[in-house]
């Protein structure tokens, strides 16, 4: 089946920005389904890390939180903040922000992770995840996530029948051909433009994550293989390949209309 093939050209827009220390995970007890662990904010500089914030990707569920404070959770990405009593990091200094967490996959690693802090200005970091599904002639809604306190966001090269709010950072519409895009995401504040590639598949209909037309057992078996992952069947776009992505496909099962 053919498909349009869309890409974008990206730029990095410089700006100052806050000091960065060195962010690790390590698990400190497992169990099955579940497991307890440490993030370890190591600061090499010159200078006191100030007011710092930690960032990153996990298909975990946290459901506790120490030395620390857990402020956002969208999709799989999470920030933590200091708490009173730990919001400078001295030069060389170290905390272990300790959490519990909960998962489907066997002792997932938590991955992206940052830490900042300081006086600088802060540059947004796009977020949210790079991979998104859709289909033609059903609704599609993406949401933009970023640090920084971002005031605008945008979009270049998305499918046909897809637009940006730039207030809000949702990209939403009804995508018109089956296609393969490489659409560049932003978002900005006073201090300049973080950028993020995101690969966007518009396939034929619901639920045929392989565009060959149809839904059947093909898809069924490779959304299986797929599960408790992201990938071209994680077609609610939550970042993970589920239940709710298996129910989709049953519910568009047969030939592409």
């Amino acid at each position: 089946m053919n498909r349009k093939i869309c890409t974008a050209i990206t730029c990095l827009l410089s700006a100052s920005v806050s000091a960065f220390g060195d962010a690790t995970f390590s698990f400190t007890n497992q169990w099955s389904g579940g497991g307890q662990g440490a993030f370890r904010i190591s600061n090499g500089s010159t200078q006191a890390l100030q007011g710092w914030t930690l960032e990153f990707d996990w298909v975990g569920q946290i459901s506790n939180v120490w030395n620390g404070t857990l402020t956002s959770h969208v999709g799989n990405h999470y920030t933590v903040k200091n708490v009173s009593y730990n919001s400078a990091i001295a030069p060389a200094g170290i905390i272990d922000v300790g959490c519990v967490a909960t998962f489907a996959t066997t002792d997932p690693l938590p991955t992206n992770v940052i830490a900042y802090g300081g006086g600088g200005s802060i540059l947004p970091i796009v977020s949210s995840p790079g991979k998104a599904s859709a289909a033609v002639g059903n609704s599609f809604a993406y949401q933009i996530t970023s640090s920084g306190t971002p005031t605008s966001f945008s979009a270049t090269g998305l499918p046909d029948g897809l637009s940006v709010n730039a207030d809000s950072g949702i990209i939403s519409g009804v995508p018109t051909t089956a296609s393969l895009c490489v659409a560049s995401i932003r978002a900005t504040n006073a201090n300049g433009t973080g950028v993020k590639l995101l690969t966007l598949t518009v396939i034929p209909c619901q639920g045929d994550g392989n565009s060959d037309g149809r839904v059947d057992g093909i898809d069924l078996t490779q959304l299986l293989n797929q599960w408790g992952q992201g990938s071209a069947y994680d077609l609610n776009n939550d970042g993970i390949t589920n239940g709710g992505d298996l129910t989709l496909v049953l519910q568009g099962w047969g030939t592409c209309q």
